[in-house]
């Protein structure tokens, strides 16, 4: 392939990907009109969270009009902030931070497809993945409340993106956008601040023996920026203070937080939580772990679809089934053959999995809190899929194909130069 052919082909995948982003955004916006004006979110307790969040934002917001900024609490409870800076700025409505939320979802689109292009040689891996990011039921319906959680989406989105260029070639750019995509999860989510850390270190480790003392400068070079940021907040170098004194490291916290969590609402895993705690026996442990693995990937039981949200999440968990042996097929070729490029995005998938069937015992919060890793699941349902070549969900995807790929190419063909 020539130079010019192949610049007009990354101009055409380009073009490919703005389409989806305006489609995916335009789609946003209806949701969050219609939940507007149908005031769907409190008359169907769709999320008491949103709620929440809209609360405090006015409160902080106040505060905040009296002068009072209280910048500390902009640490793991930063959403709280925003949610009251927008409201201080522009005034108290909640649409302000749906609109923002749909924002980063989408431009979780466009870091998931940049990642995914630097990791496979196969564009459409890239392009399917972007697409079911944009248009998976979960997505839409989470980046069109007040959460938290679309940001948290994006800020490891890019995180990734990140780290794989990084990986490719040392760039000073994308170490301030390691920093950054750092700096948002620590605003969200402190413990995942700090579990990052330390994959992050990992993920620089070459996994073949022959690059690994040539890849020792560069190695101690990132440990050394990113190992600074947690030692400069008072918790050590690469954060060893806070990881053994925090109770997201407590075994008693986790208990406690999972009998909090379990013994309520319809999206309760246990019926008794409290037969379900860590460090009770190995077998204990195996059969917590086993329930906890399965929920992080079919997120209800289908046997027992209690509420609403349970009824909304159903279509999408039926195709989540009918799609895992895609994705274990995805994840057992790419580790034999793009192993060196996918390493993070394992990494991080892993370290998602551990910190959150370790923690809950509540369905929903599961649910909510997979969506952080999905992008990469649904990244290697993908490359899963391309590896069969056929089948009902390789046609789908390739009609999805054709639908933002048609107008571009009837254009090619009108032009002299195509005869």
């Amino acid at each position: 392939m020539t130079d010019q052919a192949r610049k007009r082909r990354q101009s055409n995948s380009e073009t490919n990907l703005r389409l989806v982003l305006v489609y995916a955004y335009v789609i946003r916006l209806a949701v969050i009109s219609i939940l507007g004006f149908t005031d769907a979110i409190a008359r169907l307790h769709l999320s008491p969270d949103s709620l929440r969040y809209h609360r405090m934002g006015v409160v902080i917001a106040r505060q905040m009009s009296e002068g009072n900024f209280n910048w500390p609490n902009w640490i793991d409870h930063g959403w709280f902030q925003f949610n009251g800076l927008i409201y201080y700025l522009f005034g108290p409505h909640a649409v302000f931070i749906q609109i923002i939320n749909a924002s980063f979802s989408v431009a979780t689109v466009a870091a998931v497809y940049h990642a995914a292009r630097k990791i496979f040689p196969d564009e459409r891996v890239a392009r399917w993945t972007c697409m079911l990011v944009a248009f998976f039921p979960s997505f839409i319906y989470w980046s069109s409340l007040m959460l938290k959680d679309s940001l948290a989406i994006f800020a490891i989105a890019f995180m990734v993106l990140s780290v794989v260029s990084l990986r490719q070639k040392f760039e000073f750019r994308w170490v301030f956008a390691l920093l950054v995509s750092l700096a948002l999860i620590l605003m969200v989510r402190e413990y995942l601040f700090y579990v990052f850390i330390v994959l992050i270190a990992m993920s620089f480790v070459p996994l073949e023996k022959q690059q690994l003392i040539r890849s020792v400068p560069k190695l101690l070079a990132i440990l050394l920026i990113i190992g600074l940021v947690p030692y400069q907040l008072g918790q050590g170098f690469l954060g060893i203070d806070f990881i053994s004194n925090s109770m997201y490291f407590d075994l008693e916290y986790i208990n406690r937080t999972r009998v909090a969590m379990g013994d309520h609402g319809a999206g309760r895993i246990y019926e008794d939580p409290e037969n379900a705690l860590w460090g009770q026996s190995i077998s204990n442990d195996i059969r917590v772990a086993a329930t906890g693995l399965f929920f992080f990937f079919f997120s209800i039981d289908l046997t027992s679809v209690g509420s609403i949200r349970q009824i909304m999440a159903l279509p999408e968990v039926i195709i989540f089934i009918l799609l895992f042996p895609a994705l274990v097929r995805g994840v057992l070729r790419s580790w034999r053959t793009h192993r060196r490029a996918v390493f993070p995005v394992f990494l991080v998938t892993i370290g998602i999995l551990i910190v959150y069937t370790s923690a809950t015992t509540n369905m929903g919060a599961m649910y909510r809190w997979r969506m952080q890793a999905l992008p990469y699941l649904l990244m290697m349902i993908c490359y899963g899929l391309t590896l069969k070549r056929q089948g009902m969900f390789v046609n789908i995807l390739r009609s999805l194909d054709r639908v933002f790929t048609y107008g571009r190419r009837r254009r090619r063909q009108e032009l002299p130069h195509a005869a």
